[in-house]
């Protein structure tokens, strides 16, 4: 899980940290099996979880980046694409497909973002060059060079995507048909101090753009989470202890 807060203490071995210092990153919640988490007032993480927070970015905001735009990132680079391909990006109303789609726009891709009802003034401003409404099935879009489907919906964001290209996901979906030569990865996130950094600090400029849906209250945890299972979200729940 991801979190950000001020460093209290630390370990004999870290020499560049000191108390009061912001910090944000996440806890290896994929090593330790969900046994850890952040959901807490005082968190211990290990050094490489981390990484400072610039000046001019706030806590609650700088919450949004460690899993989500560190996810967008690296499922992009398992795309492998050339500058001026096509991406489709399922689910750019949340924060992994948001973030995918300023990237991957940025990077000189075509993207086509699907986008919730009412949210297509925001999905424009990210640079994208189409908005697709989240009713349309996707098996009707393309073929597209790749698609990362972060939301996931399985067979139509496979449909969309043309032979021989890639589909990305957030977790596993179906297989695609081996015939069709669809290069086919689940993103799952590596720690990574320096992309995170680097993330963060384009947060901070304005050169990448984050949105907070709702802050609550650490003891409303649950409502989170029943908030996010109903759908709808757009951007992230930040909860503050």
């Amino acid at each position: 899980m991801l979190g950000t807060g001020e460093v209290v203490g630390y370990g004999d071995g870290v020499t560049d940290l000191r108390p009061g210092e912001r910090v944000a990153g996440m806890v290896h919640w994929y090593q330790n099996r969900g046994t850890v988490g952040t959901y807490a007032e005082l968190v211990a993480v290990d050094r490489d979880a981390v990484v400072p927070i610039p000046d001019d970015l706030d806590l609650v905001a700088a919450a949004t980046v460690a899993l989500n735009a560190l996810t967008a990132r690296q499922a992009l680079e398992l795309m492998e694409l050339a500058p001026g391909s096509t991406v489709l990006v399922n689910g750019v109303s949340g924060g992994v497909g948001g973030f995918a789609a300023q990237l991957a726009a940025r990077a000189g891709q075509q993207v086509l973002a699907v986008a919730s009802q009412g949210d297509e003034e925001w999905v424009r401003g990210l640079g994208v060059a189409e908005v697709l409404p989240r009713t349309l099935d996707l098996a009707t879009v393309g073929p597209v060079d790749a698609v990362l489907d972060a939301v996931p919906v399985g067979a139509p964001a496979a449909a969309a995507v043309a032979d021989g290209g890639v589909l990305v996901t957030t977790r596993p979906t179906p297989p695609v048909d081996p015939a069709r030569g669809v290069r086919q990865h689940v993103v799952l996130i590596q720690q990574n101090q320096p992309m995170l950094a680097e993330l963060m600090a384009e947060v901070a400029k304005g050169e990448l753009l984050t949105r907070v849906a709702a802050t609550l209250p650490l003891a409303e945890a649950a409502e989170a989470h029943r908030r996010v299972e109903a759908g709808g979200v757009r951007g992230k729940i930040v909860l503050l202890p």
